[in-house]
């Protein structure tokens, strides 16, 4: 495939991505607002791939780790959206809380405090 048409489809992309993110923004919260906002982040995934294996930046392990992240992130919404939409259940306590250390959650609370400003 020739660059000037993978720049194409890359800037096609982009104004797809775009539209679907105005979109998802002005919908009302349910299940297809999930479902496109899962979609979204899948799709900004596969541009992070790309734009790795075209680009070959000098550290590149730094992007991989981003990008996994991000696939992290869409699965758990794809958790949430599956326990809430789908099983009807309520994803509160998540198995998030198992994997997360209370030590973290300490420092997360110390940190909302620090950043409401002292008692008065």
């Amino acid at each position: 495939m020739s660059r000037a048409r993978v720049d194409a489809l890359i800037r096609l992309h982009l104004a797809v991505g775009v539209s679907l993110s105005v979109v998802c923004t002005l919908m009302p919260a349910g299940l297809w607002h999930d479902v496109l906002y899962t979609f979204i982040s899948f799709g900004c995934v596969a541009m992070m791939v790309v734009g790795i294996r075209r680009h070959r930046p000098p550290a590149s392990l730094g992007w991989w780790v981003v990008t996994a992240g991000i696939v992290v992130w869409a699965a758990a919404d794809v958790l949430w959206a599956v326990y809430n939409w789908i099983l009807h259940i309520s994803p509160f306590p998540s198995p998030r809380r198992c994997a997360v250390p209370d030590q973290l959650h300490g420092h997360r609370r110390r940190f909302l405090v620090l950043r409401a400003g002292p008692a008065r």
